[in-house]
């Protein structure tokens, strides 16, 4: 009868919560089928079948707290035994009752703790795939094998070989216990990579403003094999796909078509003729909603009282009912190729805390008013110049050569300058010279230096220095990031 009533008193507690073994006894209960909700003070929580997790760990996720407050019976337990799964550290998970008294309550967890990785193997693959995949596999010897880890693991795999156009993958997992080492077990991916898919139609909805073809030699990195290409198949990258399909789409924006998306891109293998026989290969399909092609209809100016509103909008180059190209008027607001953009404009004559912050507004279906908040602030002149890393060139060479002095106004232009002569030298690889920008907002004044690298030189002696204002002595290095400036930008094509 004993037995009976504890078997009663398990299943009351295990109702509603059937995903979980939950058991319970009560050694002073007589009839447990009589038991109604009281409040307890929780006296003691015990852990048994922990072997690698600490105990303190177990009580805390599990919110038995000794000395706080419990209904019981509740739902306590159930979240209790919810949030230790949710740890996925452990297999199997019960708690038992372990006495009660009229105001008190003890309680012991039974953990069955998850295997823990010994090591992990692939199996069905070329060794270098091996090595590759070894390296992007989060799996560390003593961690939990839980489903989240295996789940991770596989869909990192399958990435893996999607990016090399192996769309259909299989991975099957196993399991194995391994003899004298107690407590972990090998992790085994038995793999097939599957068939290699190319791409061989690339196709486009919604596109009325553009041709199919036109589009296509927009999406640079991703264009349709054609059968006559022996080698060099041209799979399928998400990577190559994603840089493709922003290449199109700045080409719309650059042609007024701002509100431009794609709506949907769906890839999908299907079934074509080959040279010899019948073929899979793969079809990429993009959903485009083009939207309105885009005029410039006003453009204000508030705040400048530097240059003229007809300066600044000849800078801009934009004119009433031209199309709005949005690259173009990043680059004519910011920094442009030839040093004309609006920045350059204020930045060369000492404005370096300069900003032109733009609202564009949507008027109509396909006009855009464009009005310019102009904070110009206060001139900065430059305090200290550094330069370091001419291991082999000597410092009055650098010296000579530089077109910031301390004490003059900042000018971006006058970087540029320093950057191209320096590179003329002969002396510094130009793809090196990184000029680093310090500014003090406080004091309105900068301090410049540049980063070199004289490795072509033949020298052997050895010099890294600079100069400053009144008690400022040698520079040895000033790294601070160069705000809204890009080299290699200031550079292209001879800008």
């Amino acid at each position: 009868m004993l037995l009976l009533k504890r078997l009663l008193f398990a299943t009351l507690l295990t109702f509603g919560f059937t995903s979980h073994l939950l058991q319970a006894q009560d050694i002073n209960l007589t009839d447990p089928t009589e038991l109604t909700p009281a409040e307890y003070i929780i006296k003691q929580v015990t852990v048994e079948g922990n072997k690698n997790t600490r105990p303190q760990f177990i009580k805390n996720a599990s919110t038995l707290v000794e000395g706080t407050s419990i209904v019981y019976p509740g739902d306590k337990l159930n979240r209790s035994i919810s949030r230790l799964y949710r740890s996925g550290l452990f297999s199997d998970i019960k708690i038992y009752v372990t006495e009660r008294t009229a105001t008190e309550i003890s309680f012991q967890i039974e953990v069955e703790e998850q295997a823990r990785l010994l090591e992990f193997k692939l199996k069905g693959i070329k060794r270098s795939e091996r090595r590759d995949l070894e390296d992007l596999l989060v799996l560390t010897p003593g961690t939990v094998i839980t489903e989240a880890a295996v789940g991770q693991a596989r869909n990192t795999i399958k990435r893996f070989y999607r990016e090399k156009g192996y769309w259909y993958t299989e991975i099957e997992t196993e399991t194995k216990e391994v003899e004298g080492v107690e407590d972990r077990v090998r992790l085994i991916f038995n793999i097939k990579p599957g068939k290699r898919l190319e791409v061989k139609d690339l196709a486009f909805k919604g596109n009325d403003a553009f041709s199919e073809r036109t589009l296509r030699r927009k999406m640079k990195p991703l264009k349709e094999d054609a059968w006559w290409k022996i080698f060099g198949k041209k799979v399928y990258k998400k990577e190559e796909f994603e840089e493709g399909l922003e290449s199109m789409l700045t080409f719309y924006r650059e042609n007024g078509f701002t509100d431009v998306r794609v709506t949907s891109d769906t890839v999908y293998s299907y079934t074509h003729d080959g040279l010899f026989k019948d073929k899979e290969a793969l079809k990429v399909v993009l959903t485009i909603a083009e939207g309105p092609k885009y005029k410039v209809r006003n453009i204000t100016w508030e705040g400048n009282t530097v240059y003229t509103d007809e300066r600044l909008t000849e800078a801009l180059e934009f004119n009433k009912g031209d199309v709005f190209n949005e690259t173009k008027f990043d680059q004519n607001v910011n920094i442009n190729k030839n040093n004309t953009d609006i920045n350059s404009l204020y930045q060369n004559i000492g404005y370096l805390f300069f900003q032109a912050v733009p609202t564009i507004t949507k008027v109509g279906e396909d006009s855009l008013d464009i009005h310019f908040d102009i904070y110009e602030d206060e001139i900065a002149t430059i305090q200290n110049v550094g330069f370091s890393g001419n291991t082999r060139t000597h410092d009055d060479v650098v010296r000579r050569t530089l077109r910031t002095t301390p004490g003059n106004r900042y000018s971006r232009d006058a970087i540029i300058r320093t950057i191209r002569e320096l590179g003329t030298l002969g002396y510094f690889d130009p793809q090196n010279i990184e000029p680093d920008v310090l500014p003090n907002r406080e004091d309105k004044t900068v301090d410049v230096n540049y980063r070199l690298d004289d490795t072509q030189s033949t020298s052997n002696f050895e010099f890294s220095g600079g100069y400053g204002g009144p008690s400022i002595g040698v520079i040895l290095s000033a790294r601070v990031n160069f705000n809204n400036f890009s080299l290699k930008r200031a550079f292209e094509k001879g800008g």
